[in-house]
């Protein structure tokens, strides 16, 4: 039979067959841990599901449903020889797309690992020139970004074909992406020198830059009203960007060592983790208040699925999920490692 584990939530212990429930429905979370090599799988009651294997370093996750696919990378380099073979891959089909060309002398890599949502395997590894920070999908499911923070650079993969089409200089340590439907571009800080970079993914090539006041690392997007929200970690702040313009148009200073950012259309606000402080900061876009909640330590990367705002915590294996009408922490979830970029299917 298999172990029981005690999952803490809220003031409840949840004792979970093997670990998990059995639901796998869509509409539900993926958290990457770390270097525990897995990601954690949450159902739409934010409960956990199952755990996802396989992977190396994962930091970066990204969802494409229309595709049934996870995208992860990794932090970790590797070389080309050590690039293992999924199973679900002929050997034949894997040296034919990890075989080193007379052309190629790039030894070092890092893997985009491709995961059938329904199976939770890797179907796919494919290679990309230094570790990944941070992965984004476009809204057609088409294209994927991620960033290369070491080598000033983003990569482009074609999920048509599942190959490596493009890599393109940004700007000095290339953080984080959105992605905007109406001009079908990508969205990229960098912080390191003071930049938004906008990337065509088709063409393979920056647009434009424009300049922000600050380093910008986590971005979240508003569609409809043309917005990016933007943490400029180091000062404690968070700009409002008109994305077509370039142009600044609000500041709200928060402090506290800033990292994840969430917008939330229904509230008209903006929520922001200030590390330093132990708190998330609640910012009404309407009246430019502002609100904490002490919540523990470290407080990391964050998503909002429906009312409810997942939020990482740098210091602690554990995600806490949080009512973000109420401001109550609904429960505490473990994890096997830090927990990074969140993925929720919609």
């Amino acid at each position: 039979m298999s172990r029981f584990r005690q999952l803490k939530i809220g003031s409840l212990a949840l004792a979970i067959a093997g670990g998990f429930l059995t639901n796998t429905a869509f509409a539900d979370v993926y958290i990457p841990e770390g270097l525990s090599g897995t990601a954690l799988h949450l159902s739409s009651e934010l409960k956990p599901v199952s755990r996802i294997t396989g992977l190396d370093n994962v930091h970066g996750l990204s969802v494409a449903i229309s595709r049934g696919l996870l995208i992860a990378g990794s932090l970790s380099e590797q070389s080309r020889s050590e690039v293992e073979k999924p199973e679900a891959v002929s050997s034949d089909d894997h040296n034919a797309h990890h075989g080193k060309s007379n052309n190629d002398q790039s030894e070092e890599v890092s893997i985009i690992s491709l995961i059938d949502i329904q199976t939770e395997k890797v179907i796919r590894k494919i290679e990309v020139p230094g570790m990944v920070h941070h992965v984004t999908t476009s809204s057609d499911d088409r294209y994927v970004l991620v960033t290369h923070p070491g080598l000033d650079a983003v990569s482009i993969i074609d999920l048509e074909t599942n190959t490596l089409t493009a890599t393109i200089p940004t700007g000095s340590n290339p953080n984080y992406a959105v992605y905007d439907p109406q001009t079908a571009s990508f969205y990229v800080s960098n912080t390191d020198n003071a930049t938004i970079s906008q990337v065509e993914p088709k063409a393979g090539y920056v647009v434009r830059n424009f300049k922000t006041e600050n380093g910008v690392e986590h971005l979240d997007f508003d569609i409809d009203s043309r917005r990016i929200f933007a943490a400029e970690a180091d000062v404690g702040e968070v700009s409002v960007i008109d994305i077509d313009t370039g142009e600044t148009t609000s500041r709200f200073t928060v402090g506290g060592g800033l990292h994840g950012i969430a917008y939330d259309q229904s509230r008209n606000s903006i929520y922001v983790s200030a590390r330093e402080r132990g708190a998330i900061v609640y910012i009404s876009l309407e009246t430019g208040e502002s609100e904490d909640q002490l919540i523990g330590p470290e407080p990391y990367h964050m998503t909002l699925v429906g009312d409810t705002l997942l939020v990482s915590s740098a210091d602690e294996p554990l995600i806490w999920t949080v009512d973000v009408e109420t401001r109550h922490v609904l429960a505490t979830i473990p994890t096997e490692d830090r927990a990074h970029q969140m993925a929720v299917t919609p």
